[in-house]
C-alpha cells in the first residue's frame, strides 16, 4: 500500500459497485413510485370522465324534460 493512500483499488471498486447497487435500488424504487402514481392519475381521469358523460348526459335529459312541460 502506498503511504497516504486510505483504500486499495479493490476496496475503491467495492465501494462503488456498493454506490451503484444502492443508486440501482433506489431508481426502481423511483420507477415503480412514478408507475404506481400514473396509474392512480389514469384511473382518476377515468372517473372523471365518467362523471362529466354522466353530468351531460342529465343536463341533456334535463333540458327535454323541461321543453316537454313548456
Amino acid at each position: 500500500m502506498v503511504p497516504g493512500r486510505s483504500a486499495g483499488v479493490p476496496e475503491w471498486l467495492d465501494m462503488i459497485k456498493q454506490e451503484f447497487e444502492s443508486l440501482s435500488h433506489e431508481f426502481m424504487a423511483a420507477k415503480a413510485q412514478r408507475e404506481e402514481y400514473e396509474s392512480k392519475i389514469n384511473n382518476q381521469v377515468q372517473e372523471m370522465e365518467i362523471f362529466r358523460r354522466t353530468l351531460f348526459d342529465l343536463e341533456r335529459k334535463h333540458e327535454a324534460m323541461k321543453g316537454q312541460y313548456h
